[in-house]
Protein backbone atom coordinates (compact mmCIF):
# COMPACT_ATOMS: atom_id res chain seq x y z
CA UNK A 1 0.00 0.00 0.00
CA UNK A 2 2.90 2.15 1.28
CA UNK A 3 4.52 1.48 -2.37
CA UNK A 4 1.54 2.45 -4.26
CA UNK A 5 1.01 5.53 -3.01
CA UNK A 6 4.80 6.37 -3.35
CA UNK A 7 4.41 5.68 -7.04
CA UNK A 8 1.10 7.53 -7.25
CA UNK A 9 2.59 10.54 -5.10
CA UNK A 10 5.63 10.86 -7.86
CA UNK A 11 3.49 10.37 -10.85
CA UNK A 12 1.63 13.55 -9.48
CA UNK A 13 4.59 15.41 -8.87
CA UNK A 14 6.20 14.64 -12.80
CA UNK A 15 2.75 15.74 -13.79
CA UNK A 16 2.73 18.72 -11.94
CA UNK A 17 6.28 19.01 -13.18
CA UNK A 18 5.37 18.62 -17.00
CA UNK A 19 2.63 21.10 -16.54
CA UNK A 20 4.55 23.65 -15.11
CA UNK A 21 7.16 23.50 -17.44
CA UNK A 22 4.77 23.56 -20.72
CA UNK A 23 3.17 27.06 -18.62
CA UNK A 24 6.72 28.42 -18.83
CA UNK A 25 7.03 27.33 -22.35
CA UNK A 26 3.75 28.20 -23.85
CA UNK A 27 4.64 31.99 -22.48
CA UNK A 28 7.41 32.43 -24.95
CA UNK A 29 6.77 32.77 -28.66
CA UNK A 30 8.90 30.52 -31.04
CA UNK A 31 10.96 33.40 -31.71
CA UNK A 32 11.86 34.07 -28.05
CA UNK A 33 12.89 29.99 -27.70
CA UNK A 34 15.01 30.19 -31.19
CA UNK A 35 16.65 33.44 -29.74
CA UNK A 36 17.82 31.67 -26.74
CA UNK A 37 19.35 28.70 -28.71
CA UNK A 38 21.06 31.15 -30.98
CA UNK A 39 22.48 32.58 -27.45
CA UNK A 40 23.75 29.48 -26.21
CA UNK A 41 25.46 29.11 -29.81
CA UNK A 42 27.02 32.18 -29.99
CA UNK A 43 30.82 32.43 -30.38
CA UNK A 44 30.81 28.76 -31.80
CA UNK A 45 33.01 28.87 -34.76
CA UNK A 46 30.48 26.86 -37.47
CA UNK A 47 29.31 27.32 -40.51
CA UNK A 48 25.95 29.02 -42.06
CA UNK A 49 25.19 25.45 -42.87
CA UNK A 50 26.14 24.17 -39.87
CA UNK A 51 24.21 26.99 -37.69
CA UNK A 52 20.86 25.97 -39.63
CA UNK A 53 21.10 22.28 -39.05
CA UNK A 54 21.77 22.86 -35.57
CA UNK A 55 19.00 25.00 -34.98
CA UNK A 56 16.42 23.19 -37.31
CA UNK A 57 17.12 19.29 -35.09
CA UNK A 58 16.76 21.66 -31.83
CA UNK A 59 13.76 23.04 -32.74
CA UNK A 60 12.00 19.98 -33.93
CA UNK A 61 12.81 18.32 -30.35
CA UNK A 62 11.13 21.24 -29.46
CA UNK A 63 8.45 21.15 -30.68
CA UNK A 64 8.05 17.00 -30.07
CA UNK A 65 8.50 18.08 -26.55
CA UNK A 66 5.66 20.79 -26.90
CA UNK A 67 3.66 18.78 -28.24
CA UNK A 68 3.77 15.76 -25.77
CA UNK A 69 2.78 18.36 -23.14
CA UNK A 70 0.32 19.70 -24.65
CA UNK A 71 -1.14 16.26 -24.93
CA UNK A 72 -0.52 16.01 -21.31
CA UNK A 73 -2.00 19.20 -20.34
CA UNK A 74 -5.40 18.33 -22.51
CA UNK A 75 -5.55 15.35 -20.34
CA UNK A 76 -5.02 17.10 -17.30
CA UNK A 77 -7.55 19.85 -17.80
CA UNK A 78 -10.14 17.28 -18.87
CA UNK A 79 -9.63 15.38 -15.77
CA UNK A 80 -9.36 18.04 -13.15
CA UNK A 81 -12.21 18.58 -11.05
CA UNK A 82 -11.02 22.25 -10.16
CA UNK A 83 -11.91 22.86 -14.34
CA UNK A 84 -15.98 23.24 -13.38
CA UNK A 85 -15.48 25.57 -10.80
CA UNK A 86 -13.43 27.87 -13.08
CA UNK A 87 -15.24 31.60 -14.51
CA UNK A 88 -16.34 31.25 -17.39
CA UNK A 89 -18.34 33.14 -20.12
CA UNK A 90 -21.29 31.85 -22.48
CA UNK A 91 -23.30 33.63 -25.57
CA UNK A 92 -22.31 37.62 -23.72
CA UNK A 93 -19.12 39.52 -23.00
CA UNK A 94 -18.97 41.55 -19.75
CA UNK A 95 -19.05 45.72 -20.57
CA UNK A 96 -15.50 47.25 -20.83
CA UNK A 97 -14.28 47.97 -17.31
CA UNK A 98 -14.86 51.77 -16.93
CA UNK A 99 -11.33 52.17 -15.79
CA UNK A 100 -10.20 51.05 -19.11
CA UNK A 101 -12.31 52.24 -21.44
CA UNK A 102 -14.16 55.25 -21.49
CA UNK A 103 -17.42 56.31 -22.81
CA UNK A 104 -16.26 58.05 -25.47
CA UNK A 105 -13.52 55.51 -26.68
CA UNK A 106 -16.36 52.85 -27.05
CA UNK A 107 -18.31 55.61 -29.35
CA UNK A 108 -15.57 56.49 -31.56
CA UNK A 109 -15.00 52.89 -31.66
CA UNK A 110 -18.43 51.85 -32.15
CA UNK A 111 -18.67 54.13 -35.23
CA UNK A 112 -18.16 52.68 -38.94
CA UNK A 113 -17.70 49.05 -36.85
CA UNK A 114 -19.63 45.84 -38.77
CA UNK A 115 -20.72 42.87 -37.43
CA UNK A 116 -18.88 39.96 -37.28
CA UNK A 117 -20.33 36.84 -38.37
CA UNK A 118 -18.97 34.99 -35.29
CA UNK A 119 -20.56 37.09 -32.81
CA UNK A 120 -24.21 35.94 -33.53
CA UNK A 121 -23.27 32.04 -33.25
CA UNK A 122 -22.20 31.68 -30.13
CA UNK A 123 -25.07 30.52 -28.30
CA UNK A 124 -25.39 28.28 -31.19
CA UNK A 125 -22.01 26.58 -30.59
CA UNK A 126 -21.65 22.73 -29.46
CA UNK A 127 -18.97 20.31 -28.96
CA UNK A 128 -17.86 18.99 -32.56
CA UNK A 129 -17.48 15.64 -30.94
CA UNK A 130 -19.59 14.85 -28.51
CA UNK A 131 -22.81 17.91 -29.09
CA UNK A 132 -22.57 18.98 -25.60
CA UNK A 133 -22.96 22.78 -24.79
CA UNK A 134 -19.43 24.97 -25.65
CA UNK A 135 -19.13 27.77 -23.13
CA UNK A 136 -17.03 30.61 -24.63
CA UNK A 137 -14.23 32.56 -22.32
CA UNK A 138 -12.98 35.73 -23.75
CA UNK A 139 -9.74 37.55 -23.43
CA UNK A 140 -9.99 40.09 -25.07
CA UNK A 141 -13.30 41.77 -26.75
CA UNK A 142 -13.35 44.68 -28.74
CA UNK A 143 -15.35 48.01 -27.27
CA UNK A 144 -18.32 47.40 -29.22
CA UNK A 145 -18.80 43.98 -27.59
CA UNK A 146 -17.25 41.12 -30.37
CA UNK A 147 -15.06 38.67 -28.86
CA UNK A 148 -11.70 38.91 -30.66
CA UNK A 149 -9.56 36.32 -28.77
CA UNK A 150 -10.49 33.76 -26.57
CA UNK A 151 -11.20 29.91 -25.69
CA UNK A 152 -14.19 27.41 -26.55
CA UNK A 153 -14.68 24.58 -24.04
CA UNK A 154 -16.64 21.70 -23.98
CA UNK A 155 -18.87 21.12 -20.92
CA UNK A 156 -18.83 17.93 -21.37
CA UNK A 157 -15.68 15.93 -21.15
CA UNK A 158 -13.53 17.30 -23.93
CA UNK A 159 -12.28 19.93 -22.25
CA UNK A 160 -10.87 22.99 -24.71
CA UNK A 161 -11.73 22.27 -28.36
CA UNK A 162 -11.51 25.78 -29.74
CA UNK A 163 -10.10 29.10 -30.27
CA UNK A 164 -11.30 32.36 -31.04
CA UNK A 165 -8.59 34.06 -32.84
CA UNK A 166 -8.92 37.35 -34.33
CA UNK A 167 -12.79 37.16 -34.19
CA UNK A 168 -12.84 33.63 -36.35
CA UNK A 169 -14.06 30.16 -34.66
CA UNK A 170 -11.57 27.99 -35.15
CA UNK A 171 -12.22 24.42 -34.25
CA UNK A 172 -9.06 23.50 -35.87
CA UNK A 173 -6.36 25.21 -33.75
CA UNK A 174 -3.04 24.29 -33.85
CA UNK A 175 -1.99 22.04 -30.77
CA UNK A 176 0.61 24.54 -29.18
CA UNK A 177 -1.69 27.32 -29.48
CA UNK A 178 -4.64 25.51 -28.14
CA UNK A 179 -1.70 24.43 -25.04
CA UNK A 180 -0.92 28.04 -24.45
CA UNK A 181 -4.59 29.01 -24.59
CA UNK A 182 -4.86 26.40 -21.85
CA UNK A 183 -2.21 27.15 -19.49
CA UNK A 184 -3.39 30.99 -19.54
CA UNK A 185 -4.76 31.76 -15.84
CA UNK A 186 -8.70 33.04 -16.19
CA UNK A 187 -9.00 36.64 -15.63
CA UNK A 188 -11.15 39.53 -16.70
CA UNK A 189 -10.80 39.85 -20.48
CA UNK A 190 -9.05 43.12 -22.20
CA UNK A 191 -11.00 45.63 -23.95
CA UNK A 192 -9.49 46.78 -27.13
CA UNK A 193 -11.18 49.46 -29.72
CA UNK A 194 -12.99 48.07 -32.94
CA UNK A 195 -10.29 46.88 -35.50
CA UNK A 196 -9.99 47.83 -38.98
CA UNK A 197 -7.97 46.77 -41.42
CA UNK A 198 -5.59 47.49 -44.24
CA UNK A 199 -4.33 45.59 -47.18
CA UNK A 200 -0.58 46.38 -48.72
CA UNK A 201 -0.08 44.79 -51.78
CA UNK A 202 3.40 43.43 -51.72
CA UNK A 203 4.24 45.76 -54.83
CA UNK A 204 3.02 48.73 -52.75
CA UNK A 205 5.64 51.68 -52.87
CA UNK A 206 6.14 51.41 -49.46
CA UNK A 207 7.47 47.84 -49.52
CA UNK A 208 10.98 48.11 -49.42
CA UNK A 209 12.59 45.75 -51.85
CA UNK A 210 15.93 44.03 -50.93
CA UNK A 211 17.24 41.65 -53.95
CA UNK A 212 15.52 40.81 -56.99
CA UNK A 213 11.97 40.59 -57.54
CA UNK A 214 9.71 39.77 -60.36
CA UNK A 215 6.08 40.58 -61.07
CA UNK A 216 3.40 38.36 -61.39
CA UNK A 217 0.51 40.06 -61.69
CA UNK A 218 -2.51 41.68 -59.04
CA UNK A 219 0.21 42.71 -56.45
CA UNK A 220 2.00 39.80 -56.35
CA UNK A 221 5.93 39.30 -56.33
CA UNK A 222 8.16 36.52 -56.83
CA UNK A 223 11.62 36.51 -55.68
CA UNK A 224 13.89 36.66 -58.34
CA UNK A 225 16.75 34.75 -56.38
CA UNK A 226 16.78 31.84 -54.15
CA UNK A 227 18.49 33.45 -51.55
CA UNK A 228 19.08 37.26 -50.10
CA UNK A 229 15.62 37.96 -51.67
CA UNK A 230 13.23 39.82 -49.12
CA UNK A 231 10.15 42.76 -48.81
CA UNK A 232 10.21 44.75 -45.65
CA UNK A 233 7.42 46.87 -44.40
CA UNK A 234 6.93 49.28 -41.66
CA UNK A 235 3.31 50.40 -40.42
CA UNK A 236 1.66 50.85 -37.57
CA UNK A 237 -0.79 48.47 -36.39
CA UNK A 238 -1.80 45.73 -33.54
CA UNK A 239 -2.53 42.67 -35.58
CA UNK A 240 -0.66 41.52 -38.30
CA UNK A 241 -0.59 38.60 -41.25
CA UNK A 242 1.11 37.61 -44.55
CA UNK A 243 0.12 36.37 -47.74
CA UNK A 244 2.11 33.57 -49.68
CA UNK A 245 1.70 31.48 -51.93
CA UNK A 246 1.94 27.97 -51.98
CA UNK A 247 3.01 25.93 -55.08
CA UNK A 248 4.75 22.90 -56.49
CA UNK A 249 7.82 25.60 -56.75
CA UNK A 250 7.18 27.32 -53.37
CA UNK A 251 10.92 27.54 -51.78
CA UNK A 252 10.67 28.50 -48.33
CA UNK A 253 9.37 32.37 -46.60
CA UNK A 254 11.01 33.16 -43.33
CA UNK A 255 9.05 36.03 -42.11
CA UNK A 256 9.88 38.25 -39.11
CA UNK A 257 8.25 40.45 -37.15
CA UNK A 258 10.83 43.44 -35.66
CA UNK A 259 13.94 41.51 -36.40
CA UNK A 260 12.55 37.99 -34.63
CA UNK A 261 11.42 35.31 -36.45
CA UNK A 262 8.17 34.43 -36.28
CA UNK A 263 8.25 31.37 -38.46
CA UNK A 264 9.63 29.80 -41.47
CA UNK A 265 7.24 28.35 -43.96
CA UNK A 266 7.38 25.72 -46.31
CA UNK A 267 5.28 26.83 -49.75
CA UNK A 268 6.01 24.06 -51.46
CA UNK A 269 2.66 22.00 -52.43
CA UNK A 270 2.44 18.34 -54.78
CA UNK A 271 -0.03 19.98 -57.30
CA UNK A 272 -2.26 22.90 -57.64
CA UNK A 273 -1.68 26.82 -55.75
CA UNK A 274 -3.28 27.97 -52.91
CA UNK A 275 -2.86 31.12 -50.79
CA UNK A 276 -1.32 30.68 -47.35
CA UNK A 277 -1.85 33.83 -45.06
CA UNK A 278 0.93 33.39 -42.16
CA UNK A 279 0.30 35.01 -38.58
CA UNK A 280 2.97 37.71 -37.78
CA UNK A 281 1.40 39.72 -34.92
CA UNK A 282 -1.25 39.14 -32.27
CA UNK A 283 -2.82 41.73 -29.95
CA UNK A 284 0.22 44.31 -29.79
CA UNK A 285 -0.11 47.66 -27.99
CA UNK A 286 -1.01 49.69 -31.63
CA UNK A 287 2.70 50.86 -32.46
CA UNK A 288 4.56 50.93 -35.78
CA UNK A 289 6.25 47.52 -36.30
CA UNK A 290 8.61 45.96 -39.10
CA UNK A 291 7.88 43.24 -40.83
CA UNK A 292 9.65 41.11 -43.29
CA UNK A 293 9.83 37.97 -45.70
CA UNK A 294 13.00 36.59 -46.54
CA UNK A 295 13.40 33.65 -49.90
CA UNK A 296 15.10 30.90 -48.55
CA UNK A 297 15.71 27.51 -50.94
CA UNK A 298 16.99 24.64 -48.56
CA UNK A 299 19.62 22.03 -50.61
CA UNK A 300 18.14 20.08 -53.51
CA UNK A 301 15.31 22.57 -54.61
CA UNK A 302 17.45 25.31 -56.06
CA UNK A 303 14.85 26.29 -58.73
CA UNK A 304 11.73 26.99 -56.01
CA UNK A 305 11.06 30.59 -55.63
CA UNK A 306 8.79 32.28 -52.88
CA UNK A 307 6.01 34.59 -54.15
CA UNK A 308 4.13 37.10 -51.37
CA UNK A 309 0.83 38.46 -52.65
CA UNK A 310 -0.07 41.13 -49.52
CA UNK A 311 0.70 42.46 -46.24
CA UNK A 312 -2.41 42.58 -43.84
CA UNK A 313 -2.90 44.98 -41.54
CA UNK A 314 -5.40 45.78 -38.36
CA UNK A 315 -5.18 48.32 -35.76
CA UNK A 316 -8.42 50.70 -34.36
CA UNK A 317 -10.94 51.72 -36.98
CA UNK A 318 -11.37 55.35 -38.41
CA UNK A 319 -7.50 55.55 -37.05
CA UNK A 320 -5.80 54.55 -40.98
CA UNK A 321 -7.54 51.47 -40.31
CA UNK A 322 -11.04 50.50 -42.50
CA UNK A 323 -14.07 48.39 -41.64
CA UNK A 324 -13.84 44.76 -43.83
CA UNK A 325 -15.51 44.88 -47.38
CA UNK A 326 -16.62 42.06 -49.24
CA UNK A 327 -13.55 40.41 -50.47
CA UNK A 328 -13.64 37.27 -53.02
CA UNK A 329 -9.92 35.52 -53.62
CA UNK A 330 -11.53 32.61 -53.98
CA UNK A 331 -14.15 31.02 -56.85
CA UNK A 332 -16.23 32.96 -58.52
CA UNK A 333 -19.97 33.13 -56.87
CA UNK A 334 -22.12 30.27 -58.10
CA UNK A 335 -25.88 31.96 -59.87
CA UNK A 336 -27.49 28.31 -58.90
CA UNK A 337 -27.04 29.08 -55.15
CA UNK A 338 -26.81 33.31 -55.26
CA UNK A 339 -30.60 32.98 -56.65
CA UNK A 340 -31.83 30.84 -54.02
CA UNK A 341 -30.27 32.89 -51.02
CA UNK A 342 -31.47 36.27 -52.21
CA UNK A 343 -34.95 34.98 -52.05
CA UNK A 344 -34.24 34.66 -47.77
CA UNK A 345 -35.25 37.64 -45.20
CA UNK A 346 -32.32 40.28 -44.88
CA UNK A 347 -29.88 38.86 -41.96
CA UNK A 348 -31.65 35.47 -41.43
CA UNK A 349 -28.47 32.58 -40.18
CA UNK A 350 -27.21 30.85 -43.01
CA UNK A 351 -24.19 28.49 -43.22
CA UNK A 352 -21.58 28.41 -46.10
CA UNK A 353 -19.59 25.51 -45.73
CA UNK A 354 -16.27 25.21 -47.47
CA UNK A 355 -16.48 28.95 -49.11
CA UNK A 356 -13.03 29.07 -49.53
CA UNK A 357 -10.98 32.35 -49.55
CA UNK A 358 -14.05 34.83 -49.67
CA UNK A 359 -15.54 37.42 -47.21
CA UNK A 360 -19.29 38.40 -47.77
CA UNK A 361 -19.76 40.48 -45.25
CA UNK A 362 -23.52 39.64 -45.11
CA UNK A 363 -25.24 39.86 -41.82
CA UNK A 364 -25.86 36.34 -41.04
CA UNK A 365 -23.82 34.33 -43.13
CA UNK A 366 -21.24 32.44 -42.00
CA UNK A 367 -18.59 30.76 -43.70
CA UNK A 368 -16.77 27.45 -42.43
CA UNK A 369 -13.75 26.41 -44.26
CA UNK A 370 -11.22 23.11 -43.40
CA UNK A 371 -8.67 25.02 -44.59
CA UNK A 372 -7.06 28.15 -43.13
CA UNK A 373 -8.28 30.73 -45.98
CA UNK A 374 -7.64 34.08 -44.16
CA UNK A 375 -11.13 35.67 -45.29
CA UNK A 376 -13.76 32.61 -44.24
CA UNK A 377 -15.48 33.44 -40.78
CA UNK A 378 -14.14 30.25 -38.99
CA UNK A 379 -12.70 26.79 -39.79
CA UNK A 380 -14.30 23.47 -38.72
CA UNK A 381 -15.20 20.10 -40.23
CA UNK A 382 -18.02 19.45 -42.09
CA UNK A 383 -18.22 15.90 -40.64
CA UNK A 384 -19.02 16.81 -37.05
CA UNK A 385 -20.06 20.71 -37.09
CA UNK A 386 -19.60 22.95 -33.90
CA UNK A 387 -23.20 24.23 -34.08
CA UNK A 388 -26.45 23.16 -32.55
CA UNK A 389 -29.24 20.99 -34.68
CA UNK A 390 -31.35 23.36 -36.03
CA UNK A 391 -28.97 26.49 -36.31
CA UNK A 392 -29.55 28.09 -39.89
CA UNK A 393 -32.31 29.09 -42.10
CA UNK A 394 -30.19 27.72 -45.05
CA UNK A 395 -26.75 25.51 -45.53
CA UNK A 396 -25.12 25.98 -48.52
CA UNK A 397 -21.89 24.37 -50.34
CA UNK A 398 -19.82 25.06 -53.46
CA UNK A 399 -17.32 22.31 -54.77
CA UNK A 400 -17.02 20.55 -51.48
CA UNK A 401 -18.84 17.00 -51.64
CA UNK A 402 -16.09 16.03 -54.67
CA UNK A 403 -13.53 16.57 -51.97
CA UNK A 404 -15.44 14.77 -49.31
CA UNK A 405 -13.66 11.23 -47.94
CA UNK A 406 -17.60 10.54 -46.17
CA UNK A 407 -19.98 12.82 -48.10
CA UNK A 408 -23.32 10.61 -46.47
CA UNK A 409 -22.11 11.71 -43.28
CA UNK A 410 -21.46 15.33 -44.23
CA UNK A 411 -24.52 15.55 -45.59
CA UNK A 412 -26.44 14.56 -42.64
CA UNK A 413 -24.57 16.93 -40.41
CA UNK A 414 -26.10 19.97 -43.13
CA UNK A 415 -29.47 18.66 -42.24
CA UNK A 416 -29.21 18.64 -38.61
CA UNK A 417 -27.89 22.09 -38.71
CA UNK A 418 -30.71 23.18 -41.01
CA UNK A 419 -34.34 24.29 -39.54
CA UNK A 420 -37.11 22.26 -40.05
CA UNK A 421 -38.34 23.18 -43.83
CA UNK A 422 -34.91 25.19 -44.53
CA UNK A 423 -32.95 25.00 -47.37
CA UNK A 424 -30.06 22.58 -48.29
CA UNK A 425 -28.34 24.05 -51.59
CA UNK A 426 -25.45 22.14 -52.75
CA UNK A 427 -23.09 22.04 -55.83
CA UNK A 428 -20.73 19.73 -56.89
CA UNK A 429 -18.75 17.85 -59.53
CA UNK A 430 -19.87 15.79 -62.30
CA UNK A 431 -17.52 15.75 -65.53
CA UNK A 432 -14.80 18.01 -63.92
CA UNK A 433 -10.77 16.55 -64.20
CA UNK A 434 -9.24 15.66 -60.90
CA UNK A 435 -8.18 18.48 -59.26
CA UNK A 436 -7.11 19.04 -55.24
CA UNK A 437 -4.84 16.58 -55.46
CA UNK A 438 -5.06 14.10 -53.38
CA UNK A 439 -8.59 14.95 -51.50
CA UNK A 440 -10.37 14.85 -54.72
CA UNK A 441 -13.34 11.26 -54.27
CA UNK A 442 -16.53 11.55 -55.91
CA UNK A 443 -17.90 13.33 -58.51
CA UNK A 444 -21.65 13.19 -58.64
CA UNK A 445 -24.80 12.90 -61.13
CA UNK A 446 -27.92 14.57 -60.56
CA UNK A 447 -29.08 11.34 -59.38
CA UNK A 448 -26.28 10.29 -57.15
CA UNK A 449 -26.65 14.24 -55.40
CA UNK A 450 -30.19 13.90 -54.65
CA UNK A 451 -29.03 10.14 -53.05
CA UNK A 452 -26.95 11.90 -50.73
CA UNK A 453 -30.39 14.20 -49.31
CA UNK A 454 -32.84 11.25 -49.99
CA UNK A 455 -34.28 12.26 -46.75
CA UNK A 456 -35.42 15.73 -47.80
CA UNK A 457 -37.50 17.16 -50.44
CA UNK A 458 -35.56 18.26 -53.88
CA UNK A 459 -36.58 21.88 -55.05
CA UNK A 460 -34.74 22.10 -57.96
CA UNK A 461 -32.19 19.84 -59.16
CA UNK A 462 -29.83 20.82 -62.71
CA UNK A 463 -26.73 21.09 -64.51
CA UNK A 464 -24.19 23.88 -65.52
CA UNK A 465 -21.21 24.74 -67.36
CA UNK A 466 -20.79 25.32 -70.96
CA UNK A 467 -19.43 22.48 -73.48
CA UNK A 468 -16.52 24.45 -74.42
CA UNK A 469 -15.48 25.44 -70.94
CA UNK A 470 -15.44 21.41 -69.87
CA UNK A 471 -13.48 20.72 -72.64
CA UNK A 472 -10.98 22.91 -72.16
CA UNK A 473 -10.32 22.30 -68.58
CA UNK A 474 -9.94 18.56 -69.46
CA UNK A 475 -7.22 19.65 -72.70
CA UNK A 476 -5.14 21.45 -69.80
CA UNK A 477 -5.56 18.69 -67.28
CA UNK A 478 -3.93 16.13 -69.75
CA UNK A 479 -0.72 18.33 -70.25
CA UNK A 480 -1.26 19.34 -73.73
CA UNK A 481 -1.09 23.48 -72.61
CA UNK A 482 2.74 22.12 -72.66
CA UNK A 483 2.64 19.70 -75.96
CA UNK A 484 1.34 21.80 -78.25
CA UNK A 485 1.77 25.85 -78.96
CA UNK A 486 -1.01 28.36 -77.09
CA UNK A 487 -1.98 29.04 -80.44
CA UNK A 488 -3.07 25.59 -81.50
CA UNK A 489 -4.54 24.55 -78.47
CA UNK A 490 -6.32 27.82 -78.14
CA UNK A 491 -7.77 27.62 -81.62
CA UNK A 492 -8.88 23.89 -80.84
CA UNK A 493 -10.76 25.51 -77.99
CA UNK A 494 -12.37 28.15 -80.12
CA UNK A 495 -13.63 25.34 -82.70
CA UNK A 496 -15.47 23.96 -79.66
CA UNK A 497 -16.74 26.94 -78.17
CA UNK A 498 -18.41 28.14 -81.77
CA UNK A 499 -20.25 24.40 -81.41
CA UNK A 500 -21.53 25.35 -78.15
CA UNK A 501 -24.89 26.93 -79.38
CA UNK A 502 -25.66 23.66 -80.74
CA UNK A 503 -25.80 21.96 -77.41
CA UNK A 504 -29.12 23.01 -75.72
CA UNK A 505 -29.56 22.51 -71.67
CA UNK A 506 -31.30 18.94 -72.04
CA UNK A 507 -28.04 17.58 -74.34
CA UNK A 508 -25.63 18.87 -71.70
CA UNK A 509 -27.02 16.88 -69.38
CA UNK A 510 -24.61 13.71 -69.59
CA UNK A 511 -21.34 16.20 -70.23
CA UNK A 512 -21.67 19.42 -67.50
CA UNK A 513 -19.09 20.21 -65.95
CA UNK A 514 -21.63 19.89 -62.67
CA UNK A 515 -24.70 19.57 -60.68
CA UNK A 516 -26.68 21.36 -58.15
CA UNK A 517 -29.34 20.54 -55.64
CA UNK A 518 -31.86 22.41 -53.68
CA UNK A 519 -34.07 20.77 -51.26
CA UNK A 520 -35.66 21.38 -48.43
CA UNK A 521 -35.43 19.63 -45.00
CA UNK A 522 -38.53 18.01 -43.33
CA UNK A 523 -40.49 20.08 -40.85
Amino acid sequence: MAADASKGDGRRRSDSFALSRLRRLARHPLATIRGRLRRRRAGADTTVADHLEVEQAQMRALVDQLLRYSALLADAVTATPERASLPTQKATVPPAPPARQNASARARATQGAVSHPASTLVDALVCPRCRSAAEVRASVVTADGRIKTGTIACTGAHGLVGLIDHGKLDFRPDPMALARAAAEPPGDPMVVEAIGERRVAADAHEVLREGEWLAAGNGMLVAGQPLGAGLRLRAPCTDASVRLLRRPSGGIADVYLDGHLVSSVDLSQEEGSQVLAVPVAVDLPLAVHEIAVWARVPAGRHEERIAVEEFVLWGPLNSGFAAPAPLNRGNPYSPNIERWLDRLPAGAPILEVGGGDRRRCRPGLFNLEFLKFELADGYGDVACLPFADHTFEAVCSQAVFEHLANPFAAAAELVRVTRPGGLVITEVAFMQPLHAVPFHYFNMTTWGVQELFSSCETVECGWFGALSSTVEWLLTSAGLATKVGPEELADLVQRVRALDPLVDYDDLRSVASGVYLVSRTPN
